[in-house]
C-alpha cells in the first residue's frame, strides 16, 4: 500500500497543478468525480486515509511488543504518518508549491525506508 501511495503521489504531484479550485471543492462534496486528476487526487486521499488506519494499527500493536526496536519503529512510524498527512494538506492549501511536493514526498520516502528498516515485523 505504501508503495503504491508513493507511485500515486509522484504522478499526482504533476497533475495536482491543472486541478482548479472548483474541482479542489468537488473533491470535498458526498459525490466527486473520479476521472481524470481530480479522480485520482480523490483516489490518493482515500489511500492515505487507509495508509493513516493501518499505521495507527502498527503503532498499537507495536506497543504491546517486547522488542524495544519495534515499540520505537510503530511510534516513529505513525508520527511520519501524521507529519505525512499534514505535508499533504499543506501542500494543498499552498497551491501545490514545488518544494513542498518535494518535501511530502520525501516524508513517503522516510516512511517507506522505515518500514523496511523493520523487516516483515512491520505491520
Amino acid at each position: 500500500a505504501g508503495f503504491l501511495a508513493v507511485a500515486v503521489g509522484a504522478v499526482l504531484e504533476s497533475l495536482q497543478r491543472r486541478v482548479d479550485l472548483r474541482d479542489q471543492i468537488a473533491l470535498a462534496v458526498a459525490r466527486p468525480q473520479l476521472e481524470g486528476a481530480v479522480g485520482l487526487q480523490m483516489i490518493h486521499r482515500w489511500g492515505a486515509y487507509a495508509l493513516l488506519a493501518v499505521m495507527l494499527l502498527v503503532l498499537v500493536r507495536s506497543r504491546g511488543s517486547a522488542d524495544p526496536v519495534l515499540r520505537a519503529g510503530g511510534a516513529m512510524l505513525f508520527a511520519l504518518t501524521m507529519t505525512q498527512a499534514m505535508f499533504g494538506i499543506l501542500n494543498v492549501l499552498m497551491g501545490v508549491p514545488v518544494w513542498m511536493s518535494a518535501v511530502h514526498l520525501g516524508t513517503a520516502t522516510a516512511m517507506l525506508a522505515s518500514c523496511g528498516a523493520q523487516g516483515p515485523n512491520c505491520v
